[in-house]
């Protein structure tokens, strides 16, 4: 089934322009789904009507980015949940497909441990609100369905960050691009979990009064390989 969504701002707004463009497209009246909202959010009347009607194979027509929503982070959630989880063969914006990408990564543990790990997943530098799903398949971690490009056009550049592990220091080894990046991990990089230790010593002071100020010192740390 094809449906169309078209949303403007306000009651006053016209969206006859949005709707004939998506008629054009072959996309029949009775399956237009209109919104006469603001775009800060997706608790939309007729949006989540949509949402309850689509099926896998289904195909939704959108005039423009913006009309889906104006909020960044939930722009690209509703994305991954209509194109991914709800299974719809695609989502069109002007005829032409929504092009998605997927974000990989590989972990390696040293030193034991072989358990999952927490990713947090950033969109242009920012946290993404809610975290899409990550698919672990062993030493793989996944993000799939993820818009390549922003409302305007331009490319989205996704890195994570992965939870600290008690225990162990993380290693980020990045690819080109990315090879001298070291904040985030990037499509393609790998995490690396080296397992570190602490050692505690105690000074003791042999003939000073008490309350005496005592002199700063300084331990040199050897290891034997």
């Amino acid at each position: 089934m094809i449906y169309g969504y078209v949303r403007v701002a306000t009651k006053d707004q016209n969206a006859a322009r949005q709707i004939s463009a998506l008629m054009n497209e072959g996309v029949d009246e009775k399956n237009l789904f209109v919104d006469r909202k603001s775009g800060k959010d997706f608790q939309r009347k007729r949006y989540q009507s949509l949402l309850r009607k689509i099926k896998p194979g289904d195909v939704i027509f959108i005039k423009e980015l913006d009309r889906l929503g104006r909020n960044y982070t939930e722009i690209i959630e509703n994305w991954r949940l209509i194109t991914v989880e709800k299974q719809t063969d695609e989502m069109a914006f002007r005829n032409e497909q929504v092009a998605t990408t997927d974000f990989k990564v590989t972990k390696v543990w040293q030193n034991g441990n072989e358990g999952a790990i927490s990713l947090t997943l950033y969109a242009n530098g920012r946290k993404l609100e809610p975290q899409p799903a990550c698919n672990r398949s062993g030493d793989a971690y996944t993000y799939t369905g993820l818009p390549m490009y922003d409302a305007k056009g331009n490319p989205i550049q996704y890195a994570a960050k992965e939870r600290p592990v008690s225990g162990y220091m993380t290693i980020y080894k990045n690819v080109a691009p990315y090879e001298s990046e070291s904040s985030f991990i990037y499509d393609g990089g790998t995490i690396i979990n080296r397992a570190v230790t602490q050692i505690a010593v105690r000074k003791v002071w042999k003939g000073m009064d008490e309350g005496e100020k005592r002199p700063d010192i300084k331990l040199t740390l050897y290891c034997k390989l």
